[in-house]
Formats: structure tokens, C-alpha cells, sequence
């Protein structure tokens, strides 16, 4: 199980933040949707699989925390024609949405820190 989630770990950061650039730029909304299932891929890590990380492997937390943050931080693409105002728009959105998943792993480690305290 661990090194099927270690593989899920480098799996999503090939996905989320690929090497390979097309040969020639792609159009702009070709990038809005690619981006757009970046963050549908992010919500569904935060949505279905982080809310029981206590069953997972510590690395592949870290993994997960690691993607987000680059994602949250690297919402500048050169790619982007910055005159196209949706073309920034959507990296903007992938960061905010990666921030806010990190922010929601954060108050549930809060949650869990706190009730362990408790017992």
C-alpha cells in the first residue's frame, strides 16, 4: 500500500506540474481547461482523500503538502499571455485552491493534535 501511494505522489506531481511543454503554445483555452482539471484533481485530493489522512503514510502526506504549496506559491506561468485576463485568472484560482487545501489540512491536524491532547 505505501509504495502504491508513494507512485500516486509522483503520479499527481507529473499530472499537476508536468516537464513536457507542447511543442507549440497551446491556445488559451486549451490551458483554461487543462487548468481546470488541475484543480478538480486538487479539490478531489482535499475533498475525498485528505480527510482520512490519518490512515495514510506519513511520506505521502508530505508529498501531498509538498504539491500543494508549489502549487499555491507558483501560480506565475510565463506560458500565460498576461493580456488575456482568463489565462491568469485560472492559474490564480489552481493556487488559491491549492492554499485552501493546505488550510484545510492544517485545521484538521489542528483537530486532530487538540483531541489527542484531550485523551
Amino acid at each position: 500500500r505505501s509504495s502504491d501511494l508513494k507512485e500516486l505522489g509522483l503520479l499527481l506531481e507529473d499530472f499537476l506540474f508536468c516537464d513536457h511543454l507542447p511543442k507549440t503554445a497551446l491556445p488559451v483555452d486549451k490551458k483554461t481547461a487543462h487548468e481546470s482539471l488541475d484543480i478538480r484533481v486538487v479539490e478531489m485530493l482535499g475533498k475525498t482523500i485528505l480527510p482520512h489522512s490519518q490512515d495514510l503514510p506519513s511520506d505521502f502526506k508530505t508529498k501531498v503538502m509538498q504539491l500543494l504549496n508549489r502549487g499555491s506559491v507558483n501560480a506565475a506561468d510565463e506560458e500565460f499571455d498576461v493580456s488575456k485576463p482568463n489565462a491568469v485568472l485560472v492559474r490564480e484560482h489552481f493556487a488559491k485552491t491549492c492554499f485552501e487545501t493546505l488550510l484545510r489540512i492544517s485545521f484538521m491536524a489542528s483537530g486532530e493534535a487538540n483531541s489527542s491532547d484531550a485523551d
